[in-house]
């Protein structure tokens, strides 16, 4: 079976930003390893929307509203990105979490969607915010640090 991971938004970002190179060579070829079928992304509605968001407005070289829609409508349609979604349950989670343990919401919500949707893995470049939380493997593929999460 293979690995079925979520991608966080940063690594997705980087995936279509050039402006930092290194990042974006590692992040495209992960991309790619999920539309060769190699790997199964994941990634939640909160992901896509923060997505758009990013690479529309928040990167040095934004993209035309126009070419992420198309990014957008690419990963909505395709069968190779899982989409997962999260729950009013899922969100009084997170919340609950976030206060508890002092970690940004919208963080602890891709934690709990994750937890909710039985994935195991993300990839992401924020570390830090997404460890001591439950038992996922947080993974940053862009420096090969690789962190297990302690319960």
């Amino acid at each position: 079976m293979k690995d079925r991971i979520l991608f966080d938004t940063n690594i997705l970002v980087y995936a279509f930003d050039t402006h930092e190179p290194d990042k974006n060579r590692k992040a495209a070829s992960l991309f790619m390893e999920v539309e060769n079928g190699n790997i199964t992304g994941v990634i939640s509605n909160q992901i896509i929307g923060e997505f758009f968001f990013v690479i529309t407005s928040k990167v040095r070289h934004k993209l035309p509203d126009i070419d992420a829609y198309a990014i957008v409508n690419d990963l909505i349609y395709s069968s190779r990105w899982e989409k997962v979604n999260y729950t009013h349950n899922t969100v009084g989670r997170a919340i609950e979490m976030c206060t508890k343990v002092n970690k940004p919401f919208w963080d602890t919500l891709i934690i709990e969607t994750a937890i909710e949707n039985g994935v195991k893995k993300i990839y992401t470049e924020n570390v830090k915010d997404f460890t001591g939380l439950y038992d996922i493997k947080i993974i940053n593929p862009l420096e090969n640090i690789y962190t297990l999460r302690q319960g």
